[in-house]
């Protein structure tokens, strides 16, 4: 049983993170599309008018929405990650995943 158990966390934490990764995509297209024909991007989610925009804002770390923030030259999207703390959009580049987001635009270098 020691052998099983880290084997599904480590598959749980998999899962979040490509469906995080799978929603964040979707969003991103859906906000440059909002852009392409609006010539802004909008100021919450909820003035996207996708079918299943429901699940796809939903963030898999938190249960809660992934943090969109609106910004003069664009915007930020960003999932609060593995330790489910808002850091401010601050992303983690290391391999520990105890601090930071997982941000998704602006893309982190």
């Amino acid at each position: 049983m020691k052998l099983v158990l880290p084997s599904l966390v480590r598959a749980r934490e998999l899962d979040e993170r490509l469906t995080a990764h799978r929603r964040a995509t979707h969003l991103l297209v859906h906000l440059f599309d909002y852009h392409r024909r609006e010539k802004k991007f909008p100021k919450s989610l909820d003035e996207l008018k996708v079918a299943n925009l429901k699940e796809l804002r939903i963030d898999p770390f938190s249960g809660k929405d992934f943090v969109y923030i609106p910004q003069e030259d664009g915007f930020k999207l960003y999932s609060v990650f593995d330790n489910m703390k808002d850091d401010d959009g601050v992303h983690n580049a290391t391999a520990d995943y105890k601090t930071g987001d997982l941000v998704f635009w602006p893309v982190p270098d």
